[in-house]
């Protein structure tokens, strides 16, 4: 949703690829819409009707991954954060890339160039999702969306409770000026939790909104793994928690990480990583 140059240009772009199989790889910060834009090559692709499958690069398992690859039924497999995945399960999809019965759209909020320099990420796989790329813009490089966007999300919400709510101008320039650090997910986010605190004419002004902590003094992100050639991803992930949990916020190690908060906390739990006190 958006009316920037950027998205705009990305609409078309799906329109352009609507009747091709080639692999699509979408880059994106955390919460910038990368499975919306999923959604939308899937519905004008030549597999609408056939099942879309969201593959979880950080959980799945080698048996799951089988289980979707070898099938002579047509689908479209998302790999969701593939920046994620180990090697093993990399050289499955690679092998499997040509099967012309399966759509792949692939997601990373990570870059992947670097990760294959550091031997993360395979080269091999990188080439072939790159034939055609879509990256989305972090939200605050494309402003001009962010009102579209907050009263698509309010109107969403107030259809659903039944009422007519509205921002008022000083509530929309607040919106305007944060940078949204999380993206379109934390301007939702800030819809919602502004509906709860709307005054009885159903109006949301600027006290009533939960906007970020902009211009917060940023930490130096210390990342000397590069200099370790041949790390594992657990080795990688180890190395950077340990480097900087102790001046980093879980939500800026997942970003940086290119992995979900979510993601992160069931590798602590998985690699017996405690946060530091």
């Amino acid at each position: 949703i958006g009316n920037s140059p950027q998205i705009i240009k990305i609409i078309n772009k799906i329109k352009q690829i609507s009747k091709c199989v080639t692999p699509v790889l979408i880059i994106g910060e955390p919460g910038s819409g990368k499975r919306r834009i999923v959604r939308e090559i899937h519905q004008t692709s030549a597999f609408f009707g056939y099942p879309l499958i969201m593959i979880d690069c950080a959980s799945v398992t080698q048996q799951q991954l089988s289980k979707e690859l070898d099938t002579d039924n047509q689908k479209t497999l998302y790999f969701h954060n593939i920046c994620e995945l180990n090697s093993s399960l990399q050289k499955m999809v690679v092998s499997n890339l040509s099967n012309k019965k399966i759509r792949t759209i692939a997601s990373t909020e990570k870059d992947l160039t670097t990760a294959t320099a550091i031997n993360l990420f395979r080269e091999d796989l990188l080439y072939k999702l790159s034939s055609i790329t879509i990256n989305i813009p972090p939200l605050r490089e494309r402003k001009s969306d962010i009102s579209l966007l907050a009263r698509h999300f309010l109107s969403q919400y107030a259809k659903k409770i039944q009422r007519d709510i509205s921002l008022t101008g000083d509530a929309i320039n607040a919106l305007n000026a944060c940078d949204w650090p999380e993206n379109v997910i934390q301007l939702k986010e800030s819809i919602h939790q502004a509906l709860i605190f709307t005054n009885s004419e159903g109006i949301i002004d600027v006290p009533s909104l939960s906007l970020p902590k902009n211009n917060q003094p940023k930490k130096t992100i210390t990342d000397s793994s590069t200099d370790i050639p041949n790390l594992s991803l657990e080795d990688y992930f180890i190395h950077f928690v340990n480097q900087n949990q102790a001046h980093m916020s879980e939500t800026a190690l997942a970003k940086n990480l290119g992995i979900s908060r979510k993601s992160l906390w069931q590798r602590r739990i998985k690699l017996k990583l405690d946060k530091t006190k």
